[in-house]
């Protein structure tokens, strides 16, 4: 071999492409583990469906909707065979005394009787209530109620990241004059509520 030939070398491509090569590979990997991830949370986000557990661990309940008690209660009967009262949170529809009260309790009965729901629970109200988001077909009830006008966004006890979307919905029903909105200035039912109590 003449000397003025340059020797191959057969190990390979240096150690700082290697090291490239190596970065680039896990590089994809951790892009596709945080793109699966992020699936995830999209899929249990607010207004997605309900998530299998809920913020206190609690399994997701399923039932058919046995009879609508007023704008926002009803009577379900769980899979598990337990019949339940529900309230749906988050909103506060006119009592039936209330002008419109009668109204969005028919229009959340024809949405609903007969139907299989599912529920997010959100603990029990001071009645004994569970206090529930209820989902028809995936889509939270509360969206439908407020932005049709069926009720009040219930601001003070609905603290969720959610519920700013409802009271833009809630100002955009206002604004079209729907549903309760046609009166000019209907009574909030907490208010009507501590009105009459007030009155015994």
């Amino acid at each position: 071999m003449s000397a003025g030939k340059k020797i191959k070398s057969k190990t390979g491509p240096p150690p700082w492409r290697r090291g490239r090569r190596l970065a680039k590979i896990l590089g994809a990997l951790v892009l596709a583990a945080l793109l699966a991830d992020g699936c995830r949370l999209e899929e249990g986000r607010p207004g997605a469906g309900p998530p299998g557990r809920n913020e206190a661990g609690e399994a997701r309940l399923d039932g058919r909707v046995l009879r609508v008690s007023d704008g926002d209660s009803l009577i379900v009967a769980a899979r598990n065979g337990r019949r339940l009262t529900v309230r749906l949170y988050g909103v506060d529809a006119p009592e039936l005394g209330q002008d419109h009260g009668r109204a969005s309790r028919d229009y959340l009965a024809a949405l609903l009787s007969g139907k299989a729901v599912a529920l997010e629970r959100h603990g029990r109200d001071q009645y004994g209530r569970l206090l529930a988001r209820v989902y028809l077909d995936g889509r939270a009830l509360d969206e439908a109620l407020v932005r049709d006008g069926q009720a009040w966004v219930y601001s003070q006890y609905c603290q969720e990241i959610w519920c700013a979307k409802r009271l833009a919905e809630q100002r955009e029903a206002r604004r079209q004059r729907l549903g309760l909105w046609r009166t000019p200035r209907p009574t909030p039912p907490w208010v009507w509520r501590r009105e009459r109590s007030g009155r015994r």
